[in-house]
């Protein structure tokens, strides 16, 4: 054995170093025989130990590294043994020790994530992080090369963090661009490039967390990127890109918002190929939805839809592409119809919806998403038109595309990529990759398609009024508020949206502790919403509605006062133009008028009815979705100051807008009927705690419209006593006769309004003399008895007979 070892190193130094084919210390032949070679002279070294030989391996290996053909892959064991070595060394060994390792180091970075990039070997990625991350540790602050060898860390980093989601790796990731970013020259071409890569980290932070300094940070870095690069430039078009997705997210940015807006707009005038662009068209169309959420302007989102359906209609891309239009087309459809109404704009955005999901291919990262904004419509559809199928196949889709969600994993905005900026890793020959990310949407995903299974499963007890429905409708909400960071957006549209829901088990189980837990959670939405959120003005209503709500149980002054103080608030937060304005002054005209009547405030009382009459005016004529209460409400406000001041023009306007009032509701019935399909009703009709609930069709007893007959019944009387008018008086009896149709047999006003339409036919019986009258009279008694009214009943309606 130690002859053998006597040998062969004679026999490497005489043999080997005579074959290898070395011209000026660069090895020639392919790949794989130059990669062989540098090992045996590794190897040469390991057996003579000469100093020198360790040297020119090192030397002849750093060449290599700079072959513009690329590497063997067998080069990777060679240089971990050299990078092995170096530790052993002493001092005195002549190595240059300042140049060799960073090189060395870097090509076994560069051949490790070209593999990892090849094969998907995730341990591949992490050990080129842990060299890349020795790197960086041994270059001094001020050595040039820092920032570049940064920018390498950053981006595997990444590119791992895409993979693994461990959110170590997206904060290291920071920290080293934000270090790349302050080492670079303002003069630097590069710093721009290097400011959106940082953008681009910040963006995916605030996806995941919600954090809005983080929010704050990466459009700053944006926008300082966007003044140091070129209109025109890819680059350019890139960074308009992300800037519109980030300020639609920030509330306060309106105005720059505006601003890149309008760079979109000349920037699609002055380059025809980003006027055709699918994607970028989607963008703008969003930051225009979303500057009209901030202004109430409708003629953004008119714009928007133009020019996306007319990209629709001209384009003749793949499928891919069209599946984007018409997804955003979708989008821009549903936010005008929620602004305006217009059922073609619902209908054709169900269409467009339709057609961006089935031109998306199973498995590809936007079905979910496209699959739960067709059960948005389709849940939106059902509160329109009332047909039960649109929302159980709108509960059907939106819970595939959960499954499909937790299938796909955490995915991430398309706009998050890392540009390429030029820079290459040290001497490493060839381009350093720009690293993408292939997913799409952000990690919550999941819990935003919760919430709005939560969301649908309520409209659904709505209809069929199981305990049941109710109960998963919250317990939905509640699993996606469990996904969701407390401090993102959101998580508050979830809490938000479970309040609404335990607000109404309060009303269904008279649970005292569900509405203080509705009450503590919409305080706290209301808490972390800024003012000039768009949602602000819903969530505090609905923490006034819940208030209100808890004086009628508690009776305390100040639920009211401050149930009245949200109520003012949500109305001053909306534009002016917005549609939801008629809702929150009718609520505030409401609560008005209760304190008034509480604390016999006639000012109260005179502002109810200014309120009211304002969301009146604000309220669509045609809207079937409102069933008159606006005008009902302010009926009954001035009717109750006509008796306080007894004058005439309160009780005329009062007699006109209760006929409206009943008008409506009669409206909102037949609509209702007509978009009912007849195993709906059928349903309905066998469920027998749905019975209650049957006013909405006609011919099915109402307490809301008996109420209204029976007010308007009183007031044309009172005016009859003043004019002698015997249309009055006719139009007062027919009143309190609907009043009796539309109140059920159990309710308790039954025999009041039974006795007061006797004593209308009376008195008409006693000018008119008509014997049909008297026969009423007598029918109306002996309904009186069978309601157990007592046996004097007959002798008290008949007697002025």
């Amino acid at each position: 054995m130690d002859t053998s070892v006597e040998a062969n190193p004679k026999e490497c130094v005489d043999l080997g170093i005579e074959s290898l084919k070395i011209d000026s210390n660069h090895l020639t032949g392919s790949a794989t025989q130059r990669s062989d070679s540098i090992e045996r002279l590794l190897d040469r070294y390991q057996l003579s130990g000469n100093i020198q030989d360790l040297e020119l391996t090192m030397h002849v290996a750093c060449k290599e590294l700079r072959v513009p053909e690329g590497t063997s892959p067998s080069l990777l064991n060679v240089l971990r043994k050299l990078l092995s070595l170096l530790p052993t060394l002493s001092d005195s060994d002549d190595i240059d020790r300042q140049n060799y390792p960073p090189i060395l180091m870097s090509g076994l970075i560069n051949i490790l994530f070209n593999r990892y990039e090849r094969l998907g070997n995730v341990e591949d990625l992490t050990e080129a992080i842990s060299f890349a991350s020795q790197v960086v540790q041994a270059t001094p602050a001020d050595h040039p090369l820092r920032p570049a060898r940064l920018i390498s860390l950053l981006n595997m980093l990444f590119r791992r963090h895409g993979l693994t989601k461990r959110n170590e790796d997206l904060v290291a990731a920071i920290k080293a661009a934000k270090e790349a970013v302050a080492l670079t020259p303002k003069s630097d071409p590069i710093l721009a490039g290097r400011q959106r890569n940082l953008g681009v980290l910040l963006m995916r932070e605030y996806h995941l967390t919600g954090d809005a300094k983080a929010l704050d940070d990466c459009i700053s870095n944006f926008k300082d990127a966007l003044k140091l690069t070129p209109e025109g430039q890819p680059e350019y078009i890139s960074l308009l890109r992300n800037l519109m997705v980030v300020l639609s997210n920030r509330q306060k940015d309106t105005d720059d918002l505006v601003t890149i807006i309008s760079r979109a707009r000349k920037a699609i005038q002055s380059s025809p190929q980003y006027s055709l662009d699918s994607e970028f068209h989607s963008i703008l169309g969003n930051a225009l939805s979303r500057k009209y959420e901030r202004t109430g302007d409708t003629e953004d989102l008119d714009e928007a839809i133009s020019n996306t359906d007319d990209l629709v209609k001209a384009s003749t891309r793949n499928h891919s592409d069209m599946a984007t239009l018409h997804s955003s087309l979708s989008r821009l459809l549903v936010i005008r119809y929620e602004c305006k109404s217009g059922n073609k704009d619902l209908e054709e955005a169900s269409f467009q919806a339709r057609r961006a999901a089935d031109m998306t291919p199973k498995g590809h990262k936007d079905l979910p998403c496209r699959l739960g904004d067709l059960g948005g419509i389709l849940l939106r559809q059902f509160e329109q038109k009332g047909r039960l199928q649109c929302l159980e196949e709108a509960i059907s889709i939106t819970t595939e595309a959960i499954t499909l969600t937790q299938n796909q994993g955490n995915v991430f905005p398309d706009q998050e990529c890392l540009q390429d900026t030029g820079e290459t890793q040290e001497c490493v020959s060839g381009e350093h990759r720009s690293l993408t990310t292939v997913n799409k949407y952000y990690s919550p995903e999941v819990a935003g398609q919760l919430s709005n299974l939560g969301a649908m499963l309520f409209r659904k007890y709505g209809c069929d009024g199981y305990e049941a429905t109710l109960d998963e409708a919250i317990e939905k909400t509640n699993a996606a508020l469990e996904l969701i960071p407390p401090d993102n957006e959101m998580f508050l549209h979830a809490q938000n949206n479970l309040g609404g829901m335990l607000l109404i088990r309060f009303e269904r189980t008279g649970d005292m502790e569900d509405l203080e837990t509705a009450i503590a959670i919409a305080t706290t939405t209301v808490d972390f919403t800024p003012r000039n959120h768009s949602g602000f003005s819903g969530r505090i209503g609905n923490l006034s509605k819940m208030l209100y709500r808890q004086y009628g149980r508690t009776n305390r002054i100040e639920d009211l006062h401050n149930a009245i103080a949200g109520a003012e608030e949500a109305v001053r937060s909306l534009p002016e133009k917005h549609i939801c304005k008629a809702g929150e002054l009718a609520n505030l005209s409401n609560m008005l008028a209760k304190r008034a009547e509480k604390m016999n405030s006639p000012g109260d009382l005179d502002r109810a009815i200014s309120t009211a009459r304002d969301a009146v005016e604000r309220t669509p004529k045609s809207d079937p979705s409102l069933p008159g209460m606006l005008r009902g409400d302010l009926g009954n406000m001035l009717w109750k100051r006509y008796q306080e001041t007894k004058q005439d023009v309160d009780l005329n306007e009062a007699i006109l807008r209760t006929r409206g009032t009943i008008g409506m509701i009669e409206n909102y019935q037949s609509h209702r009927l007509a978009h009912i399909g007849s195993s709906w009703i059928s349903f309905l009709l066998k469920t027998a705690n749905m019975l209650k609930r049957m006013h909405l069709i006609s011919g099915i007893a109402s307490p809301t419209l008996a109420i209204q007959f029976a007010n308007l019944s009183n007031m044309l009387v009172r005016r009859y006593d003043k004019t002698n008018d015997l249309r009055d008086l006719d139009e007062a009896v027919e009143s309190a006769r609907n009043a009796v149709r539309a109140t059920p047999g159990h309710d308790a006003n039954l025999a009041e309004r039974l006795r007061a339409l006797g004593s209308l036919l009376s008195r008409r019986y006693e000018i008119k003399h008509s014997m049909g009258d008297r026969d009423e009279v007598n029918n109306l008694a002996a309904q009186l008895e069978d309601l157990n009214d007592g046996p004097g009943v007959r002798v008290a309606i008949t007697v002025n007979l």
